[in-house]
Order: structure tokens, then sequence, then C-alpha cells
């Protein structure tokens, strides 16, 4: 194939390559990790083995009387930076990953392109998940639901609860002020955790909260960092008091009554020592993360309560909170106009199969259009 090539083409032809070769091998094994796999990082190595056999082949047959050293030199470095610039456009590293923006109920964020593993499109509660983005393992996980400004506290617990289900094990965390929307400083809790770190940050949109964690690669902080000031938050004044209405009710007899909720986004139902709390979901509730958030959050919380997986419907609960026996069950409820985690608390397991029961009973999923009934008013 080279037999058309005379004089000084062959050795210069063969440094360019080498440069090429060097480069590509370089930004495979020097600047892009190991754990970098995919199409282009087979392309990257099958690629400068080939042009390494190019240029011994090039080298080989030609003459170096033919061509100055000074000028193989250059035609290499010539060829190591072309290759170089071309690999960093063909296979960016995370942080000059290019975004684009994606348009979601009620607010806009750019994310880089990547396999959607999961998304909800519902304007009150959901999430967007990208994984394996730029086939380096690295994840970003988008979620919005009614809730209000967490505290540092607060926020360090909800990043460890997403660790808790993704099986992070043990960490450490520090909260910076990051900018964000609008030039606004957003608090983002950084957690070391033995596998690497994960960041994750908290911007409100009307009455809901939008989370963004990243995590998996230890250049996701920079890309964190890029895509915070993104979110674009255009709220809609008829769907932002339907994300604070639950899509399920329960017809509830004399003696409930509900009280003043700790969060937004909750309604919590008390008679005696039976207690029902309900918060509205994303649309697709997957039980087994549901299980393992619900578990982290009471463990974090100090409470001595066990979430069991449950054969049915219902998720058992059984330890005790302030020193009290306690038993219940969650209930994940998939309505059409959203979904509802339904936990029931009591001190006897009675009573606990007579809220499921009332559970089945009485409770029902709103249609579309209705107006919700009141929660019932009578003090408990």
């Amino acid at each position: 194939m080279f037999r058309g090539m005379t004089g000084r083409g062959p050795y210069l032809a063969g440094a360019a390559c080498a440069g090429v070769a060097v480069a590509f091998l370089g930004y495979r094994v020097g600047w892009m990790p190991l754990t970098w796999h995919g199409p282009l990082a087979r392309g990257f190595e099958i690629g400068s083995a080939a042009l390494l056999a190019t240029s011994w082949q090039l080298l080989r047959r030609s003459e170096r009387s033919q061509a100055p050293v000074a000028l193989a030199l250059l035609a290499a470095l010539v060829g190591l930076v072309v290759a170089g610039v071309a690999a960093r456009w063909l296979a960016p590293p995370l942080p000059a990953l290019p975004l684009r923006v994606y348009e979601l109920p009620g607010f806009s964020i750019s994310l880089p392109a990547a396999p959607v593993t999961t998304r909800d499109q519902d304007y009150s509660a959901g999430r967007v998940e990208l994984d394996d983005i730029a086939d380096l393992g690295a994840k970003i996980t988008l979620r919005w639901e009614p809730g209000e400004l967490l505290d540092d506290a607060a926020l360090q617990l909800a990043a460890s609860t997403v660790i808790d289900v993704s099986g992070g094990g043990s960490r450490t965390s520090v909260v910076e002020r990051w900018q964000g929307p609008g030039g606004a400083e957003v608090a983002t809790v950084i957690i070391d955790v033995p596998r690497g770190r994960l960041w994750g940050s908290l911007v409100m949109c009307g009455e809901r909260q939008i989370s963004l964690f990243s995590g998996d690669h230890r250049t996701m902080g920079e890309l964190h960092r890029r895509i915070l000031p993104t979110i674009v938050c255009r709220p809609d004044p008829a769907l932002e008091a339907q994300a604070q209405q639950m899509p399920w009710t329960i017809a509830l007899p004399k003696g409930w009554g509900s009280v003043e909720p700790k969060l937004k986004g909750q309604v919590e139902l008390i008679n005696g020592a039976q207690v029902l709390l309900l918060r509205r979901s994303a649309r697709v509730i997957d039980r087994d993360s549901l299980r393992k958030t619900l578990q982290s959050t009471f463990t974090a919380s100090g409470m001595q309560v066990t979430v069991g997986e449950g054969t049915g419907e219902f998720m058992p609960l059984l330890g005790s909170l302030e020193g009290e026996s306690t038993v219940g069950w969650v209930w994940p409820i998939a309505c059409e106009l959203g979904s509802v985690v339904l936990i029931a608390l009591t001190t006897e397991p009675a009573s606990a199969d007579e809220l499921a029961a009332l559970a089945r009973t009485k409770g029902r999923c709103l249609a579309r259009g209705e107006t919700p009934p009141p929660w019932p008013t009578d003090g408990p």
C-alpha cells in the first residue's frame, strides 16, 4: 500500500503516524480513566495499535537520510497535536462534556447526553436518571417534589439516603455554597464514600424542591458545578396548587383529625395512637428503593424502626419510637394523577390490621378534575 510513496514521503508519514499513535494512546491511558469503555475507547486502543504498526512499516522501508531528523520530529509533533485535539473533541472528559437542554414539567436543565434509565413527567413529583455518562459509569439523578428548602443538616441526611439506597456504605460529608440559578448561592453537599464521591444540591422552584445528585466518578463535581446554574424555573400557577394536593383520599370515621405537617407535600392524620402519613412521590415507585430509602431515613433520624420487604401490597414496619413499641406498614399507591406513599404507625398488630382494612375499603384515587375533599378536622 506504500509503493507509491517515494523520497521523504514514507519517512515523514511514518513519523506523523507515530505522533498520532502516541496521542491516541496517551489520551486513552493517561488522560481518560482505565474504567472508560465503549466503542470510542476500543477505537482509540485499536487505532493507536494500527498506527504504530503503520509507522513501523513506513519508517522501516525509508532511508533516514531522505529527510532531516528535525523535519521528522516536526511531522511527529504535528501529528501529536492534531490527534490530541481530535481526541478531546471526539471524547471530551466529563467536565467538558457538551450539555443539552432537557425540558421538564415547570423547569428546564442542561444535562449531558446519556442513557435515560428513569423518566417521569408528572408536574408534582418525578425524576430523571442518567446512567453510564460518557461510558465512564458516572450517574446523575434529578428529582422534584413538593417541599421546602432544607438546612445543611437535612440536606446531608437527604444525600445520605441516596447513598444508602445505592449501597454506598460509610461516608463523610461537608456542605459548600456553589453558584446556582441566577447567580444565587446553593447549598451543595459533598460526600466521600468508599467507592468515590457524591455531590448533591437542592434548588427551590415554586412549591417544589429540585434535587440534583451526581456521582460515581472523581471529576463529576466539575460537571455538577456547570449543570447547577442551568436550572431555569418556570412554575405554572394552576399546577402549583395541584402539586400540593394528594391524588388519593380516604374517608375516615369520627375521631380522626389532621395536624400541621412537618414537611410540605405531606399529610398527617391522627386518631389516638393511630397515625397515617401520606406523601406524594414520583409516579413510578420502585418498592425496593422505597424500602431502602425509608429504612435509611429512620436510621439517620435515630428511629429504631425496621422496614420489611413484605409479600403483598404492604411492607411491614416494626420497632420503637420515643421508647414506645411501634408496628405498622408502608403502602405505595399509584394513581392516575400521581403516586402516594401511605405509612401507618400504631402500637398493636391488631390496630395495624385495622388501619390496613380501613385504607383498603375507604381509600381511593381522585378522578381527574375532582376537587379533593377536606381532611378531617376533629381533634385526635
